[in-house]
């Protein structure tokens, strides 16, 4: 099918993550692996204070709040659990890994605008990059247009399933995105997580239990720190040329 019926089938799935953290917040993207749980990558929800969320295009399923209930930074993915269930596409993650050349979709909300759909190709697969003094590796590398406010939207194939949840873009050149991989991340496609204690201060390691019967570690959100009164960001603010792909607003 086209990627025009793609947009129009899937897109009531698609969710606007706008979140409010110590230094001011952002616009991320996510998408409902279950009616009352949504996907996204960590660094959209890390440290949030509290997650508005609305669900299809112009809010046509609903808005509501919601809470990380699963966070991999090593990964950098997360669960969030809706308040409530809603009405919309139910995504469904990839079974095997796609092909160099293969045409994808990403679909999310750049720069906070309006849900927008790219399409692109996949250019590479197991990529391996620094983001922020970290090593990530794994990685889907693709030239569909990606701009802050997409991270952790779905990358998609022609026939709905999600190939990869979008991540981070290199700023010195055109063309050149990455997003998670859901291979490496079972209990995602599982979409089945262990619900964060309701405890104020960091708990321990928390395993997920995958409907595979494997487990794995997946790390609730540490509490929110103080207001800083220089509101310095906690994320980093080098000339590194690869950025995570957050619509950031406050702090900045």
């Amino acid at each position: 099918r086209s990627f025009a019926e793609l947009y129009r089938d899937v897109s009531s799935g698609v969710v606007r993550i706008q979140a409010t953290t110590y230094d001011g917040g952002g616009v991320g993207t996510g998408f409902l692996i279950a009616p009352d749980l949504v996907a996204t990558v960590a660094h959209v929800v890390n440290q949030s204070s509290a997650l508005n969320l609305t669900v299809g295009d112009k809010g046509a399923g609903c808005t509501t709040n919601g809470v990380v209930v699963g966070i991999d930074h090593s990964a950098d993915v997360a669960l969030v659990r809706l308040n409530h269930q809603v009405q919309g596409h139910v995504f469904i993650m990839a079974d095997e890994a796609p092909r160099v050349g293969q045409e994808v979709a990403a679909i999310g909300f750049p720069a906070g605008d309006p849900m927008t759909l790219t399409r692109g190709t996949v250019s590479g697969l197991d990529r391996t990059i620094p983001i922020e003094v970290v090593q990530r590796g794994g990685l889907i590398e693709t030239d569909a247009a990606i701009n802050p406010g997409n991270s952790g939207g779905p990358l998609l194939s022609a026939d709905s399933q999600v190939f990869g949840l979008v991540d981070a873009k290199n700023m010195a050149a055109e063309g050149i995105a990455f997003a998670v991989a859901p291979l490496s991340t079972p209990c995602l496609r599982a979409g089945s997580t262990t619900p964060a204690p309701r405890s104020r201060c960091l708990p321990p390691i928390r395993r997920a239990r995958c409907r595979d019967g494997t487990s794995l570690p997946w790390y609730p959100a540490p509490p929110t720190p103080p207001p800083s009164r220089s509101r310095t960001s906690s994320r980093s603010t080098s000339e590194a040329s690869t950025r995570r792909t957050t619509s950031r607003r406050g702090g900045r």
